[in-house]
């Protein structure tokens, strides 16, 4: 079996062992959503098909949030990507993350958890502003009256952050 074929019967798969991950992992292009793998492992509670279909169309639905104006929307979706990369970060360092409290699997916790497994410095210094930037931006709107067309500059800054955490975690 050649190695397209090979990739598709993984696919088709609905569980795979670990060491058909490892060969999916090595056929499947970098940077695919589909290294992901078992998305119970990351902590999703859906079924496969559900999530990835989602998933799929993300990119879409942050472009689409954009063009609407609706900047936070963007964010938190932007923000999503994020978490799952970094999930998917920790789960293939051996994070069970099956056994964690939703309280650990917060983002702001995610964050701190990264640190202890050599993730990037000057990414994870990224992520923690870009974290701080997007808790104020959305706290400012509410309690202290901030246009709301002002986050359209937040997005433009960070527009790059997801595709560089996601490129990290998948490599």
């Amino acid at each position: 079996m050649d190695s397209e074929d090979r990739l598709k019967f993984l696919r088709d798969k609905r569980a795979l062992t670990g060491k058909e991950m490892e060969e999916f992992k090595k056929l499947t292009p970098k940077g695919s959503w589909e290294l992901i793998g078992n998305w119970k492992d990351i902590g999703s509670i859906d079924d496969f098909k559900k999530v990835s279909k989602n998933f799929r169309t993300i990119g879409e639905k942050i472009q689409y949030a954009i063009n609407s104006s609706c900047y936070i929307e963007a964010i938190s979706l932007r923000l999503m990507l994020i978490d799952i990369a970094l999930r998917l970060f920790l789960n293939n360092n051996g994070v069970n993350l099956k056994t964690k409290k939703p309280s650990e699997l917060q983002f702001g916790s995610l964050l701190k958890e990264i640190e202890r497994y050599n993730f990037d410095k000057r990414l994870r210094k990224k992520l923690i502003n870009f974290n701080r930037e997007r808790i104020e931006a959305i706290h400012n709107f509410i309690y202290n009256g901030v246009d709301y067309n002002s986050f359209y500059s937040f997005i433009i800054k960070t527009n790059n952050l997801a595709t560089d955490v996601w490129n990290y975690c998948t490599k």
